[in-house]
């Protein structure tokens, strides 16, 4: 009898699997027989976004593939909050936008679309001079330069640079540095257009002024025609500048050189070399703006840089190159250019009323030779 049931159970169990294979394999058949179309719909109702009625980011994830090989092009109805490709501005103040994204789901001959409605919410305005009100504000640079302020204050600008520990602010006609003595928190890395407003200690760096590692800052606007005047000039003009004058710092010039990297203790610096003057590239510009001067090394170029500081202990001005390979031009140069640029450079002092004999060098910048 025992060994009748032992038999039985296990007819039983083998029965259950069989069962059991059976169902997978009419699944399995059932998505065989699946049409285009039901694909399509598939893939259109698996995908979902987050934080739809209450979006606060700075993109959306539109992807452009989906299950089953379904393709997604995307079409914003209010491009100017939420771009084609998910890059999202929201607005400052005012009241929540909704834009609607359209998604179009295609496989094969078989096209859909779907919408879906996203609430961008507005940045909040915060006026830091409500937050501090003890603290002197100034949007005027030079202004805020004769008033000789002390301790904390407020200040207010477009932001004009950026690099990797801070940024230049611009009120208009001058500039003014915010340094944060390491790379800007999450929600502080502003971009070129952003109007912020910076609250903390007025300090020193050699000769340039700065907001040194603010304590606090808001951003209050963005300046989509930002126009930053740039002068054209060479190396050793904007080495005779006057460091002590606050307002040349963050100014931008245009300047020809030749990028020279030389091995200085445990670093590795970029020069801008022209004739017996030079530009130190700050070290924190950005490292992709470093890279594209590296890549260069050798050539004569032209490019724009922001006068940041005369390391008056080191006795160097040193730039900031926020840009990449095509704000860089190679120039080629013939040698007449290059007799033309040594005669250029050649210095005298003042020859006015000459007392003495004259030290006449018989060579010059570029290999060149001089005769007189």
């Amino acid at each position: 009898m025992k060994k009748f049931l032992f038999m039985l159970l296990i007819l039983v169990a083998a029965f259950s699997l069989s069962a059991c294979r059976r169902d997978n394999d009419d699944d399995d058949n059932g998505d065989d027989t699946q049409t285009t179309e039901d694909l399509v719909n598939d893939a259109m109702g698996r995908l979902s976004f987050s934080n739809m009625g209450a979006y606060e980011g700075s993109s959306i994830s539109l992807p452009t593939s989906l299950i089953h090989g379904v393709s997604v092009s995307w079409s914003s109805s209010n491009t100017e909050v939420v771009s084609n490709t998910g890059a999202v501005t929201r607005p400052f103040g005012g009241d929540p936008v909704d834009v609607t994204i359209t998604g179009t789901f295609s496989l094969q001959d078989v096209s859909k679309t779907k919408d879906f409605v996203f609430t961008i919410m507005p940045i909040e305005l915060v006026d830091l001079r409500e937050e501090y009100p003890e603290a002197p504000y100034f949007d005027d640079f030079e202004a805020m330069f004769d008033a000789e302020p002390t301790g904390k204050i407020i200040v207010e600008g477009v932001v004009s640079t950026t690099f990797a520990w801070g940024f230049f602010i611009f009120d208009g006609e001058n500039h003014f540095a915010i340094y944060y003595g390491r790379v800007p928190p999450q929600g502080e890395r502003y971009q070129v257009g952003d109007r912020v407003q910076f609250y903390g200690d007025f300090d020193n760096y050699y000769t340039l002024y700065q907001i040194n590692q603010p304590n606090d800052s808001a951003l209050v606007g963005k300046d989509d025609d930002l126009t930053i005047p740039v002068t054209d000039s060479s190396v050793a003009e904007v080495n005779q500048l006057d460091s002590s004058d606050p307002l040349i710092h963050g100014q931008h010039f245009t300047v020809r050189g030749t990028l020279e990297r030389r091995q200085e203790g445990s670093f590795t610096n970029t020069y801008i070399v022209d004739g017996d003057h030079e530009l130190y590239v700050y070290h924190l510009s950005w490292t992709s703006s470093l890279e594209v001067l590296i890549a260069l090394e050798g050539e004569y170029v032209e490019l724009d840089v922001v006068y940041y500081v005369y390391h008056t202990r080191d006795d160097y001005i040193m730039v900031v190159f926020e840009g990449t390979a095509d704000d860089v031009t190679v120039l080629d140069l013939t040698d007449e250019d290059r007799a033309q640029m040594a005669a250029d450079l050649i210095d005298l002092g003042d020859t006015s009323e000459v007392i003495s004999d004259l030290d006449l060098p018989t060579t010059g910048s570029y290999d060149s030779t001089i005769a007189w």
